[in-house]
C-alpha cells in the first residue's frame, strides 16, 4: 500500500489547463527521481537498519505524506480554471 494512486489523482486535478502539460511533466520527473532515491537507498538502509527498521522508516515517511496531503490539500469544489 502506498500513496501512488493518490499522487496521480491529485496531480491530474491541481494544475490549471493552461500549464497542465508542463506541470505534469515536471511532477512526473520528480516522481521518477523519488522512485530512484527509494530504490537506491533501500539496500543501504536495509543493511544499516535491518528489514524491520527499513520498513518502519518508509512507513513513517508514508504517514508523513498522508498527513501533509490531509492538511494541505483542499476539498474538491467547482474549478474555475475549467470554465
Amino acid at each position: 500500500m502506498s500513496l501512488a494512486p493518490i499522487t496521480w489523482v491529485v496531480l491530474s486535478e491541481i494544475f490549471p489547463n493552461r500549464i497542465r502539460g508542463v506541470a505534469m511533466s515536471i511532477a512526473t520527473f520528480s516522481l521518477w527521481v523519488a522512485s530512484f532515491i527509494l530504490v537506491f537507498t533501500f539496500p543501504i538502509m536495509n543493511s544499516a537498519l535491518g528489514s524491520y527498521g527499513t520498513f518502519w522508516a518508509y512507513s513513517i515517511i508514508c504517514i508523513g505524506g498522508y498527513l501533509f496531503i490531509k492538511r494541505k490539500l483542499r476539498k474538491p469544489r467547482a474549478n474555475p480554471w475549467r470554465k
